[in-house]
């Protein structure tokens, strides 16, 4: 039986596009990037074309990835055209990816605990040093992000457990999803390399006290960031897509009196809330 006949609590279509967009988020279909074609995401999930093609009208009405007549579909960068369908997108799923990002940091410490307690095999201990290595050179956020993704399941797979690593890699897709509004300057990408190292380090030491403890500043910087952008009524999810999206205007927005900024950020805060229910 394929996959499509067999879905509960969700339609094939549904099922296709949230496949999709998690491995959009994860870094596996990166911006800029031409999609396999339909008959080749088909085979990839278990559906039928048809379905991959509503799926992809589905991401493309979030913004997520252009169809190109003659060219197939391609994943879509954060710009002026797609930033008002994005953000709506992360304000509606809000509360999901909050769970996610709690959930995260609930299971995170404690299973780099266990990592150091089971042990790296050699094998897993030197590929995650070599993407180390990697991470060290890359200045591109969205480079950047499946490094960490392979990082970490180096780590993870050393469990053998399958069911953990899927619920993993649905609440970082969840957090990824909304990377593109949170500011990443180099001196980020630095740091997370930092602290990927010292997991490791405590983790091929078999200091489980060491790894745990890495493994949550890790995971909470970036975790309160993304809760300081999803709280209160949109009004830093509103600020954070205008600092990190062009605009389309060439003149860049005009520099106005503070309070009307203040005000006029509120009020379109009200109308995002009012447009993620719609």
């Amino acid at each position: 039986m394929s996959r499509e006949n067999a879905f509960r609590g969700s339609t094939a279509v549904e099922h296709a596009s949230n496949q999709l967009v998690q491995m959009i988020n994860l870094g596996e279909f990166r911006p800029g990037r031409r999609l396999p074609t339909a008959d080749e995401l088909a085979h990839l999930l278990g559906v039928s074309r048809p379905i991959v093609l509503q799926a992809l009208r589905v991401l493309k009405d979030r913004g997520l990835v252009s169809v190109r007549r003659g060219s197939g579909a391609w994943v879509s960068a954060l710009s002026a055209d797609n930033r008002d369908a994005r953000r709506a997108q992360v304000w509606r799923d809000r509360s999901e990816i909050l769970q996610m990002v709690a959930l995260r940091e609930m299971l995170e410490a404690g299973i780099a605990r266990r990592i150091a307690i089971v042990g790296l095999s050699d094998s897993a201990r030197d590929s995650a040093r070599s993407l180390l290595e990697e991470m060290r050179v890359t200045e591109d956020p969205d480079a950047y992000l499946p490094l960490d993704i392979a990082f970490h399941g180096h780590l993870t797979g050393t469990l053998r457990m399958p069911l953990l690593e899927d619920l993993l890699r649905q609440a970082r897709a969840r957090a990824a999803a909304v990377v593109d509004f949170l500011p990443y300057p180099q001196t980020r990408l630095a740091r997370a390399t930092d602290e990927h190292e010292r997991l490791l380090d405590a983790v091929v030491a078999r200091d489980p006290a060491a790894a745990a403890e890495a493994a949550g500043a890790h995971i909470n910087g970036s975790a309160q960031q993304i809760v300081n952008l999803l709280s209160g009524d949109g009004t830093e999810l509103l600020r954070a897509t205008a600092a990190t999206a062009p605009s389309n205007d060439a003149d860049g927005p005009a520099a106005g009196d503070a309070h009307d900024d203040r005000v006029a950020s509120v009020e379109a805060a009200r109308h995002l809330g009012a447009h993620a229910h719609a």
